[in-house]
């Protein structure tokens, strides 16, 4: 577009909605015990990238000018087309999901309230919860001129909290200690928080809070689940799982502590996201409150280090040292594939 002289960026949406029924609302089911089902094709992606170009918009009228959206990976098909676009961002800003050219679709990749169901064993729904502020928490672009950041959320909806900067969202997002948390009207109030950012190799450690909200003591029914899964499927049966009863006094406030060895999660390594999630179970009212959040576990690094460096020569061979760490308990094999621009002919693989 750039070269036929159109006006265009790249925008990436962190927590981008993937509405697959067109309803405006990710559905996520839940069993009693905290493991995600399989009951909606909608997700989550923790990031998805697509294009704006400016045109003025004579089919839609001259209040839908300017920046429009553009998707080149869609995931949906657009009238029997794998198409999405162009949908002018001030129309999924105002809610135009009237109009024509995707804009219910990349409303939704930013809007979409998350709705959680949780399910019993016969599939009644025993809790549910919604949250508004998930999806689209942070869409940005590259700022003009300058190697930085420009926060443009404001652009495709209207900010409940003015006052956001976009340091904090950012710090939000790329610090995996902060999962997000679930809340009752009344009774019981639960979060999960991760220690630090997991690596593979280390125990994913995390704290457990749950809040009495009332005043009167109560006991609870706790289920923990993790799954792995990859970032564009359901999750996978649960690989760790853990249940127990605790105590509130009134208007108390407990942390546990919880781990998951490595040898509890390295089996599933290779599907690199990881869903977390905690049920709780008011025993006297059999009302339940859920938290979750998917997260990475960091793989083992490959270190490159060149002999020498302050003595390259062009044209003269150079020797470069490739190390890995096997954190895992078990052996593990793989490929090694080492490509160099100018510096070797095609690729070598070991």
């Amino acid at each position: 577009m750039r070269v036929l002289g159109i006006p265009c960026r790249v925008v990436t949406n962190f927590n981008s909605a993937h509405d697959t029924n067109a309803n405006l609302v990710v559905e996520e089911y839940y069993s009693e015990t905290g493991q995600k089902l399989n009951r909606s094709q909608d997700s989550i992606w923790n990031f998805h990238l697509w294009v704006e170009c400016w045109m003025t918009r004579r089919d839609l009228g001259p209040d839908m000018d300017g920046w429009q959206v553009l998707d080149p990976t869609p995931q949906e098909r657009s009238g029997g087309v794998f198409c999405c676009g162009p949908a002018p961002v001030k129309g999924i800003r105002n809610k135009r999901t009237d109009l024509i050219y995707d804009i219910p679709f990349v409303y939704a990749a930013v809007n979409a309230d998350v709705h959680t169901i949780i399910l019993s064993s016969q599939d009644q729904v025993v809790g549910f919860s919604k949250d508004t502020e998930k999806v689209g928490s942070l869409i940005c672009t590259k700022a003009i001129g300058y190697p930085r950041v420009q926060n443009i959320t404001g652009d495709y909806k209207y900010i409940k909290s003015p006052t956001s900067t976009l340091s904090s969202r950012s710090s939000t997002l790329s610090n995996n200690s902060t999962l997000r948390r679930a809340t009752a009207p009344e009774g019981v109030l639960v979060s999960l928080t991760l220690n630090k950012s997991p690596a593979s190799g280390e125990p994913i450690a995390f704290l457990l809070k749950a809040v009495n909200k009332q005043k009167i003591p109560k006991m609870v029914k706790v289920h923990l689940n993790a799954q792995a899964k990859e970032y564009n499927h359901s999750p996978s049966e649960t690989f760790w799982e853990k249940h127990g009863v605790i105590q509130l006094a009134p208007m108390e406030v407990k942390v546990v502590q919880e781990h998951i060895l490595p040898a509890q999660y390295e089996h599933v390594m290779e599907n690199s996201l990881i869903n977390l999630a905690v049920v709780l179970e008011d025993m006297a009212t059999h009302k339940r409150v859920l938290a979750s959040e998917e997260f990475n576990i960091a793989s083992p690094e490959l270190i490159i280090q060149v002999a020498d460096e302050d003595s390259i020569v062009p044209n003269k061979q150079l020797t470069a040292t490739v190390t890995f760490t096997n954190s895992f308990s078990r052996p593990v094999s793989g490929l090694l594939t080492v490509a160099g621009a100018g510096l070797i002919a095609g690729k070598k693989q070991f």
